[in-house]
């Protein structure tokens, strides 16, 4: 009584359980489902900033980028420890300027620089570099595009090609914001 079954079992198993040194690949018993994207995602930022209304778009997105800045801040362990070497802070007043922090730690202490930025009549597309030998990636300053990169390099993070893709797309929205 027993026997049909397992006849069945083994006939139904025959071409993946008995394959000879795992040459044999089994055949799916059901169609395969693919999944293609019929379009790009968003990037985290692209969708918080369609989900933001009202005035409070530019200051979520500074308090974005600058959480992003911070996290991915330049570490030099063997001279500052804990605090970063260098890192960046972005902030806008009511003229139209985007204003970047500049702060770097040396063994003297602390140095600022502060960078201002006009925002009217600058494209919001903006370019990025990363150099995994140097690790380190830099937002390219906008406007200059017939500089060399190395000449262009604006805002500095860590080796982080994603945080910085986030942070080109975040500037760029913030930019656009601005503008209006």
């Amino acid at each position: 009584m027993n026997r049909p079954i397992i006849t069945l079992v083994l006939a139904l198993m025959a071409p993946t359980a008995f394959a000879v040194n795992g040459t044999q690949k089994p055949t799916p018993s059901k169609p395969v489902m693919e999944l293609v994207a019929t379009e790009k995602s968003l990037s985290f930022v692209e969708r918080m900033k369609e989900e933001l209304t009202g005035t409070n778009q530019t200051e979520t997105l500074q308090s974005y980028l600058n959480s992003l800045l911070k996290v991915n801040a330049i570490y030099n362990k063997k001279t500052l420890g804990e605090k970063p070497a260098l890192f960046y802070r972005i902030q806008f007043n009511n003229e139209g300027k985007l204003q970047v922090v500049r702060n770097a730690m040396n063994g003297q202490g602390q140095q600022m620089a502060i960078r201002s930025l006009s925002v009217y009549g600058l494209s919001h597309e903006l370019e990025s570099d990363c150099s995994w030998r140097e690790q380190l990636c830099w937002m390219l300053y906008p406007g200059a595009e017939h500089a060399q990169k190395e000449s262009r390099r604006w805002l500095e993070i860590s080796y982080a090609p994603e945080a910085m893709s986030e942070l080109v797309n975040g500037m760029g929205l913030l930019i656009k914001e601005l503008q209006k």
